[in-house]
């Protein structure tokens, strides 16, 4: 009885063992896992940022652009302006040509 209850003692010491190892192999599986883990989120985030500063760079010169279409803009509407008041001119010296001929003739 002693030998059978000493070898059941040592089949159940032997599962115990046997369980803390497969429980440390995972817990150290689960730790590779989780070290992995945050190397992935440190990446992303860090891509995260490089592409939010991207995104900011982007609007930045959107906002440049547009700024500068609107200058143009400003830009043509005054040349617009002279182009009229220089063909108002035109007319009128046209007109001024055409009284001289008249007295002229």
């Amino acid at each position: 009885a002693v030998v059978s209850t000493q070898s059941g003692h040592y089949g159940r010491g032997e599962r115990i063992a046997r369980e803390a190892k497969l429980n440390a192999e995972n817990c150290y599986s689960l730790q590779r896992d989780l070290a992995a883990t945050a190397d992935i989120k440190d990446a992303l985030e860090s891509r995260l940022k490089e592409q939010t500063l991207e995104i900011q760079n982007v609007l930045s010169h959107n906002e440049n652009l547009e700024q500068r279409i609107s200058d143009l803009e400003i830009q043509l509407n005054e040349h617009k302006t002279l182009l009229i008041r220089s063909e108002e001119e035109r007319r009128n010296i046209l007109l001024d040509l055409e009284t001289v001929r008249e007295i002229n003739s």
